[in-house]
């Protein structure tokens, strides 16, 4: 072995016990603490990493260190990398796991990876991507993953418009979370089914499945869940007419998120303040609040998302009348739609048209 491959394998190794003792604390509910103990070194990991990848398809000790450094640190990896680097990474650590034939792993990593592809927009490879994941857990009898395999496939039918399909899936993955005792999975299937249900205007069951979910991230103290679902519930009080809980739910989950580091998460939050204020007729404040989410979004790598924020901020210049900078955002709207190949809303569509 050279001195080279020697110092890799012990920088890799270092670094790896760093992620695991960084899971530990997350695993008990301290993610701020979590993430805060990686930070300093994420540089380190991230050279790592590349150290690993550079010949992990042709070396077993290489892969091995690579397919654990990625899959205990997926929690850091999704708050540092944008979906198109989580994609390329993960590629890579699927070929390691398939090279020292270690079936979890691989599951886990495709797993992963189909929620890199979703929040690409590309549902069919996601969906093939969750079943494999799904086959080998129920191969190797892993009943958390396969509970996290159907809550995404749950995913893909919520975001695709399939509500019904959706809140079946999340039944099924409730059932196997509590067999495996994932009260974080029984919460992420009450929080998704409130979603199905809001978006079949069956408000009160939605909030109760929120409620449930609440219950449940309180329980691990999951302050990733309870911040996603600070911002569903806020949602949803701002359609029953409850504006201000809404507001300081609002306010609150974008505290959370900037406790946690997430970028992504604050962005989302911003965004979400900003359309409960345009419903309140604030179309001032919500413009100024959306290019703050569009600013982080784009520096982040989401800007899938960014087709939604510049749709709120057309919407946002019509209520103030200003008729070319609304077709000019529904444009910018409509030409991220069609990067990412999503659906446009037709008055977005009509308005970046033009008369």
């Amino acid at each position: 072995m050279t001195l080279l491959r020697q110092a890799e394998i012990r920088h890799a190794r270092h670094f790896l016990g760093l992620l695991k003792r960084a899971r530990r604390i997350s695993d008990l509910g301290d993610m701020r603490r979590a993430a805060l103990s990686v930070e300093d070194d994420w540089q380190n990991v991230a050279q790592a990493i590349r150290s690993m990848t550079r010949l992990s398809r042709s070396d077993r000790q290489y892969a091995e260190l690579l397919s654990r450094i990625v899959d205990v640190g997926t929690f850091f990896i999704t708050l540092r990398m944008t979906p198109g680097e989580e994609r390329e990474l993960l590629g890579e650590a699927s070929s390691a796991a398939e090279l020292i034939a270690d079936e979890r792993a691989l599951a886990a990593h495709l797993g992963n990876l189909a929620l890199a592809q979703k929040s690409l927009g590309d549902y069919d490879e996601a969906l093939r991507l969750q079943l494999r994941a799904m086959s080998l857990n129920e191969r190797t009898g892993f009943v958390m993953g396969q509970a996290q395999c159907v809550g995404n496939m749950g995913n893909i039918a919520l975001e695709t418009g399939r509500y019904e399909d959706a809140l079946g899936l999340y039944a099924r993955q409730r059932e196997l979370a509590r067999v495996a005792g994932d009260f974080r999975g029984i919460g992420n299937s009450h929080m998704n089914a409130g979603l199905a249900l809001k978006s079949l205007s069956r408000l009160d069951e939605a909030l109760a499945e929120y409620e449930s979910a609440q219950s449940a991230f309180e329980r691990v103290g999951d302050a990733l869940g309870s911040g996603r679902l600070m911002a569903n519930k806020a949602s949803l009080l701002r359609r029953l007419g409850r504006p201000e809980e809404a507001r300081e739910l609002l306010h609150r989950r974008i505290a959370s998120a900037e406790e946690l580091g997430d970028e992504h998460g604050k962005a989302l939050g911003i965004a979400n303040l900003a359309i409960l204020e345009r419903d309140c007729g604030n179309f001032a404040e919500a413009l100024d609040l959306l290019a703050r989410a569009w600013e982080r979004l784009s520096a982040s790598g989401h800007r899938r998302i960014g087709m939604q924020v510049h749709a709120e901020m057309a919407r946002c210049h019509t209520g103030l009348g200003d008729t070319q900078a609304a077709r000019a955002a529904a444009v910018l709207a409509a030409e991220l739609a069609r990067e990412h190949g999503l659906p446009v809303d037709e008055d977005i569509r009509a308005l970046a048209a033009g008369p």
